[in-house]
């Protein structure tokens, strides 16, 4: 019996088949159904580390231009000692600064008497906060317009002593920028703010007043949850700041929202899971961990954005699990169901084509048994359509057709060879097509290039192509670094609209770009533009009696070509501010932006150099 089975083809065929579901299908499923959470895990762990990465990059573009007006604080130090004396000379400086970081609420200065003189953006206009006498005591609101003249009082504060501000104190304990504690507003306690403070000394160490810059975190609130709302990976998920004092700075859940003024705090009785969460998920940051309140398990992880040494923004994301458990259950059920009905329908399938493969086997041995006997005319008595019963047939026809078997072949062959020169001609065209599919798409590649590092308005060079051009080529030969601002081009837009305002800037780049190309045919010289109404110009190779008459040039022609609205002339004016470089851009770029702030001090439509 053993043997039978032993020399049996379909025992064999059958075993062979099960032996092989074996080893490959069941092992994958098994594999699968076991990693299936751990790779969910995983997924879920990159998609949070992703977002993440986003918004600490936009919380970098909201505190960017805090900390930059401290480094420049430090490049212009001995000036600033004979401004800080100067109540008009200290409301010029603070203007002139806010209205270059557009993302600073308020610029202020406050004296070793307590006085307050702050300048910033608010209800969609500019504010002025004075103390009355200059030191502890009233503090006077104006209305003002972007230069800082005042146009009508709005409130008084009985008695405001900046000494007794945190903000004021943590900054005279290190000589580096410290981020306050978040607080209410000086005025309106509705609004909730942030500072980043300096204290500010003489030479020999006297305390001459303390810098803030003050970031109103309503707006940044709202601006983070869209954000945050951005990156939910569920229904019920939820993402979170919050400060190191547990007070909930954004939040995906309307919850959380600030109450008159105050910050949610973070705590047992206002928030349970998210306390729970936290105090389970603190062993490591940037890593998914499973969390069980008891209730209800949690997927969740911790990040933090560092303000400062002591100071930083935590950020969490946390979702229930049952939001991904329901949908990978339903697909591991699915998965093991699916591969036991194909096992068994395999199987059966086996068996019934192995039945129907060895039977006409067994008569095809018959057969050929028969012709190796010498009946040359012995025909296999089997009609069937599939594979098999071909077999049969050309056994049949193979003496009686050996020639026109030949002659077939010889066919075959003519046919093959006109095929293939027609395949040859084929290939031809689909090369031809390949090789003018391959230009279209590098021109596509040169026209996205432009794109990426030309100014969308003007289609000079942008920001980001104008600075690595700067960077390369001054480290090869010096040149001239020149900084344009158009003069009163707020006035413009308030007056004629930001649509006007955007085609002045247009009319602006092609009158200067068309002075250059006549004046500097030859020269590798670069105009971009690098802010709202800030330009730039690299002339690498140029001595400064070129730069003072290429200046006085610009100037000129912007004078005789005004831009024409509504058969109006529009003229427009612009300050520059030059500087010599030598493989240092930055501090050109700092050098010669304040050669443009003493342009635009000496009465503006005027050029200074510093070499």
């Amino acid at each position: 019996m053993t043997k039978t089975f032993t020399y049996n083809l379909t025992f064999k065929l059958q075993m062979m088949l099960m032996t092989l579901l074996a080893m490959t299908a069941l092992p994958i499923v098994m594999l699968w159904y076991h990693n299936s959470e751990k790779v969910m895990f995983q997924t879920i762990e990159r998609l949070y580390q992703y977002s993440s990465a986003n918004l600490k990059e936009r919380l970098d573009e909201q505190f960017q231009d805090a900390r930059q007006i401290f480094e420049q604080q430090t490049r212009i130090r001995q000036e600033l000692i004979n401004i800080v004396a100067d109540s008009s000379l200290l409301l010029d400086h603070i203007v002139t600064m806010l209205n270059h970081h557009y993302n600073v609420d308020y610029y202020y200065f406050a004296n070793p008497q307590g006085g307050l003189l702050s300048f910033g953006y608010s209800n969609g206009g500019f504010t002025l906060l004075q103390s009355a006498q200059e030191k502890a005591g009233p503090l006077n609101s104006f209305t003002t317009n972007f230069n800082g003249q005042k146009r009508q009082f709005t409130a008084m504060r009985g008695f405001f002593d900046a000494r007794e501000r945190d903000w004021y104190k943590d900054s005279l304990k290190t000589d580096q920028p410290v981020w306050s504690k978040m607080y209410p507003g000086a005025v309106d306690t509705s609004l909730l703010g942030i500072s980043l403070t300096k204290a500010f000394r003489d030479e020999a160490g006297k305390l001459l007043g303390v810098w803030g810059v003050d970031l109103t975190l309503n707006s940044l609130i709202k601006e983070l949850i869209k954000e945050l709302k951005s990156n939910k990976l569920s229904d019920n998920g939820e993402v979170l700041l919050f400060n190191n004092d547990g007070q909930i700075l954004a939040s995906t859940d309307k919850r959380h929202t600030p109450q008159n003024g105050q910050l949610p705090s973070i705590n047992k009785q206002a928030t349970p899971v998210i306390s729970q969460l936290l105090r389970q998920n603190t062993a490591s940051t940037d890593t998914v961990k499973l969390v069980d309140t008891g209730q209800q398990q949690w997927v969740a992880l911790t990040s933090y954005y560092q303000l400062a040494q002591n100071n930083a923004i935590n950020i969490l994301f946390y979702s229930p699990l049952s939001d991904f458990s329901p949908p990978l259950n339903t697909v591991k059920r699915a998965g093991l169901l699916f591969t036991i009905v194909i096992s068994l329908l395999a199987l059966f399938i086996g068996a019934l084509a192995t039945r129907h493969v060895l039977k006409p086997i067994h008569q095809l041995i018959l057969a050929t048994r028969r012709i190796r006997e010498g009946d040359l005319h012995t025909r296999i008595p089997l009609k069937r359509r599939d594979e098999v019963g071909l077999l049969a047939d050309n056994f049949n026809q193979m003496s009686d057709h050996l020639v026109s078997t030949l002659q077939a072949l010889r066919a075959e062959q003519d046919k093959t060879l006109r095929l293939n020169a027609l395949l040859e001609e084929q290939n031809h065209s689909l090369e031809t097509r390949v090789a003018i599919r391959t230009r279209e798409l590098k021109a596509a590649n040169q026209k996205l290039k432009h794109m990426a590092y030309s100014d969308y308005l003007t289609g000079i060079a942008n920001r980001r192509s104008f600075w690595e051009r700067l960077e390369n080529d001054s480290q090869c030969q010096p040149g001239w670094l020149l900084l344009m601002d158009l003069d009163n081009f707020k006035r413009v837009n308030d007056q004629y609209g930001h649509h006007i305002g955007d085609n002045i800037l247009k009319h602006f780049a092609q009158v200067c770009d068309g002075i250059l190309r006549h004046n500097l045919e030859d020269s590798e010289a670069l105009f971009g533009r690098i802010g709202g109404e800030e330009f730039a110009l690299w002339l690498p190779g140029i001595d400064e009696d070129t730069v003072q008459q290429l200046s006085s040039q610009l100037m000129d022609g912007l004078k005789k070509c005004p831009y024409l609205h509504n058969g109006q002339s529009i003229y427009v004016s612009t300050s520059i501010g030059a500087s010599y470089c030598q493989q240092d851009p930055h501090q050109a770029y700092a050098t010669a932006d304040q050669r443009l702030y003493d342009a635009k001090e000496k009465g503006k439509n005027q050029a200074v150099l510093s070499s």
